[in-house]
């Protein structure tokens, strides 16, 4: 099952919208997190495909992007079992 991008078309207007440039930022973002703390491939992979998921199902808001996709990082790393203690100040 793949991940689709269909939020991008159907958001609510009274949001700032999500554009592909802040989700660009993101993903650039991802890969820095990934390549700092070493993890797999699969990982990083994990955590785009979680967060095209979670945003195609629901609502968010543009200051609550980072703090999706950190959270898909980490249940990425959990269910690829690479998972090294890191805390908000070593991503920020």
């Amino acid at each position: 099952m793949s991940a689709s991008f269909g939020f991008l078309e159907h958001q609510d207007p009274a949001m700032e919208p999500i554009t592909p440039q802040m989700l660009m930022i993101v993903a650039s973002w991802l890969s820095e997190v990934a390549f700092e703390f070493s993890m797999q491939q699969e990982t990083l992979f994990l955590a785009v495909s979680l967060l095209a998921r979670f945003l195609d199902g629901s609502t968010v808001s543009c200051c609550a992007l980072a703090r999706c996709a950190l959270s898909c990082v980490h249940i990425s790393m959990h269910r690829t079992a690479s998972l090294r203690p890191f805390t908000l100040h070593t991503l920020v």
